[in-house]
């Protein structure tokens, strides 16, 4: 039998500090930094109305067009109901509780079924979002809209449950798993002592995360399993879960897996490419910040509980000196059919992770400038670095194995945090089989794998093998780095037909 810590609501998340569930105004300037975020968001979405239902698309040309109809739409609701329950419970503003209910209401009258492509990896936004609403709303929601909400709620996790038992052993912890196990389980949580399945249901995703998220989610080296811009999200959703459990039943999975919250840490700190002043900008460039993944506002929130748990000031520093802290993480991306923009709530979490009393390790982290990290499911990546310093040259290389494409970029190259380099495509290797879509060494290339990575005090060099050609990366160190790429083409096995010609090709 489980047992329940804490019978009351709130009970799923708390500020480091505030172990009663208070939610007080915070005092430090990184929380009224934090909160002030919060604000401006509650604000600019604030005369936006909730949809009726999910629009529907049954007959249209585009593929999987009803899936990220559905998506999009369910990203930017349950985003916007925790960002303004979360804002309600601690400012106490009746503008936020409004809105919070209205969305919360809204969605769950909508139909959430197989009939319009619903799909665990939106269900489960669902599910996060209701619980935490209702988590923190609890006695400000009018008994019928609690029902309801509740009763949405359940009918979707009765609907994917067989999906959790089925795989409860598996050791795929990857993207994936962790979002879809970990929502799940955060739902069950706030149901655990309200509904007779509850407790079957949290066992369930306990030994999911016992089998692979937390001892396989990442690499040994701390590369995500999908890919490198699943780097925020693979740890966030895993912490999500994670802080939940050990809140309401005392269970602590930190203990038990410590290592599984220090390795992202490493593969963070490689590709970590910052400017002195990173600006506030919406939809900041991809790869402006962190190469070879997301930009930094889309990985501070994680970031800054890594840190905290390492004790690693540097990289606690780094994530404080994200502006938008709090913000929702906006994609700047929508589908045709819907104004739903993909977003997901950060300020929850931000400011329940920000300690106030952290206290620095005394560790030293030493690391050789150059490393691959190829324990990823779909890719490789290659970072040469000439130094640690702001001011450094980093050469990033990604290489992919085949499967399904998560994220893997190309060739980027960056000085002193921006971005020198991306990208240059050869016209001899379009059109590809899935578009243009370009990816190691400046070739349109689909598959390649990295090979030797020599180190010296003068140099780093990479090799890579590609269908088309082979790449070599020089990078020169010294006071002024250079960076020098060589590219041969492999011998192709073919005969060129010139025009005019009937000789068909070998």
């Amino acid at each position: 039998m489980i047992q329940i810590l804490r019978e009351d609501h709130p009970r799923l998340y708390h500020p480091v500090d505030d172990p009663d569930y208070r939610f007080d105004l915070p005092e430090d300037a990184a929380r009224k930094r934090i909160l002030k975020n919060i604000l401006a968001d509650c604000e600019i979405f604030y005369f936006q109305q909730p949809w009726k239902r999910i629009p529907e698309r049954p007959h249209s040309p585009h593929p999987y067009h009803q899936l990220y109809l559905t998506f999009y739409t369910g990203m930017h609701a349950t985003a916007l109901i925790e960002h303004y329950a979360f804002a309600w419970r601690l400012t106490g503003d009746p503008r936020w509780l409004k809105r919070a209910r209205d969305w919360l209401r809204a969605a769950g009258k909508w139909e959430h079924s197989d009939r319009i492509e619903e799909h665990f990896y939106t269900a489960n936004r669902y599910m996060q979002a209701f619980a935490l609403a209702l988590d923190l709303l609890d006695n400000a929601l009018p008994d019928e809209e609690k029902k309801q909400a509740t009763a949405c709620l359940v009918e979707m996790m009765n609907r994917w449950w067989p999906d959790v038992e089925r795989d409860r052993y598996s050791s795929d912890g990857r993207h994936h798993a962790v979002v879809d196990n970990g929502h799940f389980g955060v739902a069950a949580l706030y149901l655990l002592g309200k509904h007779p399945d509850a407790e079957a249901w949290v066992s369930a995703v306990i030994d999911r995360f016992r089998s692979g998220v937390m001892p396989y989610g990442c690499g040994r080296d701390g590369a995500p399993g999908d890919g490198p811009s699943f780097w925020p999200w693979e740890n966030l959703w895993l912490l999500h879960f994670a802080d939940a459990l050990r809140n309401v039943t005392g269970e602590d999975l930190y203990k038990t897996f410590p290592e599984r919250l220090e390795r992202p840490l490493k593969w963070f700190r490689y590709h970590l490419a910052p400017p002195e002043v990173i600006e506030d900008r919406l939809y900041y460039p991809e790869n402006s910040n962190v190469i070879s993944g997301s930009q930094l506002d889309a990985c501070s929130v994680p970031l800054l509980r890594l840190a905290q748990e390492a004790g690693d000031a540097e990289m606690r520093d780094v994530a404080l000196g994200d502006p938008r802290l709090g913000r929702l993480y906006r994609f700047g991306m929508g589908v045709k059919g819907t104004t739903a923009e993909c977003m997901i709530a950060y300020a929850p979490y931000a400011y329940c992770y920000y300690d106030p009393e952290f206290r620095a390790s005394n560790r030293k982290v030493v690391l050789q400038l150059s490393k691959k990290f190829t324990r990823m499911h779909y890719g490789e990546t290659g970072l040469l670095r000439s130094g640690w310093d702001r001011g450094a040259v980093v050469c990033c290389v990604s290489g992919y194995k085949g499967g399904s494409a998560h994220g893997f970029m190309n060739l980027h190259m960056q000085w002193a945090g921006y971005p020198i380099l991306k990208t240059i495509s050869s016209e001899e290797t379009q059109p590809v089989a899935c578009g243009s879509l370009p990816f190691t060494g400046g070739q349109n290339e689909i598959v390649a794998f990295l090979k030797r990575l020599d180190t010296s005090a003068s140099f780093e060099r990479l090799r890579v093998r590609s269908i088309r050609t082979d790449h070599e990366y020089w990078l020169l160190k010294g006071t002024s780095p250079i960076l020098v790429t060589a590219l041969r083409r492999r011998r192709r096995g073919v005969s060129v037909m010139r025009k005019g010609e009937r000789d068909s090709c070998d």
